[in-house]
């Protein structure tokens, strides 16, 4: 039996980053075309030590949004020119979706 799931060939881009740069990255996000994103407030430990969502600490905020190839290298380039200033991080993956249609 063939397989006929068609999906979406996309890049997975995620953003990481303090959550006070969450507003300005998401409006940086749709001025260059992403019409959609998720985001979520989350801890972790890396360069910067220890980043705990609390009293005590700031969270850090994650940026997911699924676009095209060249919207992904846009995004990267935006968010390299930023990570300068700030503890941030951006990455992009490929990724499958579905359904096709959102992505043609």
């Amino acid at each position: 039996m063939a397989d006929s799931l068609e999906t979406a060939s996309v890049k997975l881009v995620t953003i990481i980053a303090p959550c006070t740069l969450g507003d300005a990255i998401v409006s940086e996000l749709r001025e260059i075309g992403v019409t959609g994103y998720t985001t979520a407030n989350v801890d972790g430990w890396g360069e910067h030590g220890m980043r705990q969502f609390g009293l005590n600490d700031e969270p850090n905020i994650r940026i997911d949004t699924l676009v095209s190839a060249e919207l992904a290298r846009a995004i990267l380039g935006r968010m390299d020119a930023r990570s300068a200033e700030n503890g941030m991080i951006a990455f992009a993956s490929d990724a499958e979706a579905v359904p096709r249609r959102h992505f043609l």
